[in-house]
């Protein structure tokens, strides 16, 4: 729809809603982090939302990069996986009740969904950015002109 679509309002409301997503999502997992180390919380299933923040961190599978410098910035992605790695196996160790067998392999099989999910998407961002391209595009250009010779 951003592709077909010339208005910049339409484009200016994507943009930000793409730049507010991961940090809606960052500041969830910080709030967890501050409710799961106090002795208030008062349901044990609040930290069920850690896992699903990694989830929605991984991002929509039709897109990665809003544009294409956002691809150079897989290095930051890469960072912010391994810190919101750590912090929603911080919530979810403070706050699950290891005695309930069913919740706990549930936050396991969500982790393990998100962080793949997280994952492949600073995958693809690394494999798109410029640098990569270009280094894997320049011995196949070498070999065709070695063959044109």
């Amino acid at each position: 729809m951003r592709r077909r679509s010339s208005s910049w309002v339409l484009s200016t409301v994507l943009w930000l809603a793409y730049l507010s997503a991961d940090s809606v999502a960052i500041f969830v997992l910080g709030h967890l982090t501050v409710r799961s180390s106090s002795s208030e919380v008062e349901h044990r299933l609040m930290s069920l939302w850690a896992p699903f923040m990694l989830v929605h961190l991984g991002g929509q599978d039709t897109i990665t990069a809003f544009s294409r410098q956002d691809n150079e910035l897989w290095t930051r992605h890469l960072l912010s996986l391994v810190s919101q790695m750590v912090l929603a196996l911080y919530v979810m160790a403070k706050g699950v009740s290891w005695n309930d067998g069913r919740l706990t392999a549930a936050m396991a099989l969500i982790f393990l969904s998100g962080c793949f999910k997280y994952a492949g998407r600073t995958y693809c961002l690394y494999g798109a950015s410029p640098a990569k391209l270009s280094s894997d595009a320049q011995p196949k250009l070498s070999l065709k002109l070695n063959n044109l010779q």
